[in-house]
């Protein structure tokens, strides 16, 4: 078996007001490949990088509850666990972001400058259940109750964990590889562009069932997904439209089989159902499990100005975790729809002034209930701000944001949370925007969510933890 051919590079720390905290790179970046602990998307506004993080790795929530629990008043620091305590080194980092195991129990990857790494399991009350030690660990993806690693000095070895950590398989991986995901048995992984961008299913023994490959023609930089879905194995290259989120081009193959399901095109994303949004020039549509089609009335392809460069776009689609709930932009009006309906919860005519309609960035739905929308909006110039409406479009409130913001903002169902670059965290009422706390933060990361918990994941040039904050 071939293993990728790659030297280990020194540590990368990111800037103070970096909007995502980047784990160092252990090795030249090979294409697409993005040191994830669970996957973060870089979502563009302007010249700004902010990160949806998808909440199904993340221990999202159910679709009954909000993505947080209750944060009523200023949250206090239960505890802070560096990554030099995981580590024993002075010089230690975070390998992405905590990833949920279920049960109030996280999984963190952390490196040391000896070139080695500690994958540890962490309850929410700080405590250390279990620690794996491994000369260097690239990355780690949680599914099916297990933990997949890619490991070794220039990630040439496949490291299957329980979740109690207990060791299922390990076994040299054929290929290099550009993003993996754990299985019932084995685990599925996406190989390197350069090598013909093979999609593989292994099992524990490292023995392969099958082999497909990709015709990608995705930009380097946008990190591919791979995930197994009722059965199904879906590989997908987020595109630059709209704004980086997990959508388009996904290909899906029979898990058993490899057969190919459904090949790359204009669908966008699938829900926890199993119904698919797709995307079309003219005009977008859902796709139900059985197949049937409903097209989504008067959505017409415009011309956005993203920079110098002019885009063609005709949905701007931003999952909501509690409401799956996605946006359609069509000229100058906003429509608010939920998952499988064709009639618009909402739409919204004052979004943009008129006369710059055209210059402005996207507007992400952050709550979403039959009495209130509350939507972030970026202009061309990634200045946000937070504006509320009501279902029949009257807007109720608006909050312009003095800087940008480290992270997408969370709603525990009847606060707006915002992460601002500036080192603050703010809350704000979704009832008429009033200021309901706020807690300073001098950390150099960014604030996700985590069973329902707030997160704040450091790693700054001096500060590698994570914060769970208590309400």
């Amino acid at each position: 078996m071939a293993t990728p051919e790659h030297q280990p590079g020194p540590p990368q720390i990111p800037g103070p007001g970096s909007a995502f905290p980047q784990a160092p790179a252990v090795a030249p970046r090979r294409r697409g490949w993005v040191v994830l602990l669970a996957v973060a998307v870089p979502v563009l506004v302007g010249g700004l990088v902010i990160a949806l993080v998808l909440p199904r790795l993340l221990g999202g929530p159910s679709a009954s509850e909000p993505p947080l629990r209750a944060y009523p008043e200023q949250p206090t620091e239960a505890w802070t666990l560096t990554a030099s305590e995981l580590t024993a080194s002075d010089e230690g980092w975070l390998q992405g972001v905590p990833a949920s195991l279920g049960e109030d129990t996280m999984v963190v990857v952390a490196g040391s400058g000896e070139e080695s790494a500690s994958i540890a399991a962490i309850s929410i009350t700080g405590e250390v259940l279990w620690q794996v030690e491994e000369d260097r660990t690239i990355a780690c993806v949680v599914g099916n109750d297990r933990i997949a690693c890619v490991v070794g000095p220039a990630g040439e070895e496949i490291l299957v964990l329980d979740g109690d950590g207990s060791e299922r398989a390990r076994f040299p991986s054929p290929v290099a590889v550009d993003a993996i995901y754990p299985l019932e048995d084995g685990v599925a992984l996406l190989g390197d562009r350069e090598e013909g961008s093979p999609v593989l299913r292994l099992r524990d023994d490292g023995t392969q069932v099958w082999e497909q490959r990709l015709t990608v023609q995705n930009p380097d930089w946008l990190p591919p997904t791979l995930v197994e879905d009722a059965g199904t194995l879906v590989v997908s290259y987020p595109i630059d439209q709209p704004w980086g989120l997990p959508a388009g081009d996904p290909w899906e193959f029979d898990l058993e089989t490899g057969q190919l399901v459904a090949a790359g095109g204009t669908t966008c994303c699938r829900f926890d159902d199993g119904t698919v949004l797709e995307i079309g020039e003219s005009a977008s549509s859902w796709v139900s499990v059985d197949g049937e089609v409903t097209v989504l009335p008067g959505r017409a392809t415009s011309a956005l100005t993203w920079g110098t460069e002019p885009r063609l776009w005709g949905t701007a689609v931003a999952l909501v975790p509690n409401w799956d709930t996605f946006t359609v932009l069509d000229q100058a009006t906003l429509s608010v729809y939920q998952r499988g309906s064709t009639v618009p919860l909402a739409t919204i005519t004052d979004v943009w002034p008129e006369e710059a309609s055209s210059e402005y960035g996207p507007v992400i739905p952050v709550v979403v209930s039959p009495e209130v929308i509350v939507l972030v909006i970026a202009d061309a110039n990634a200045a946000f701000a937070l504006r509320a409406y009501t279902p029949e479009g009257t807007r109720l409130w608006s909050v312009t944001l003095d800087s940008g913001l480290r992270g997408l903002p969370m709603s525990d169902g009847a606060r707006v949370v915002v992460d601002d670059d500036d080192g603050t965290i703010r809350a704000f009422s979704i009832l008429d925007g009033s200021e309901q706390w706020r807690l300073p933060s001098e950390a150099q990361g960014m604030l996700v969510p985590l069973d329902r918990h707030l997160m704040l994941v450091s790693n700054g040039d001096a500060d590698h933890s994570i914060t769970l904050l208590n309400p």
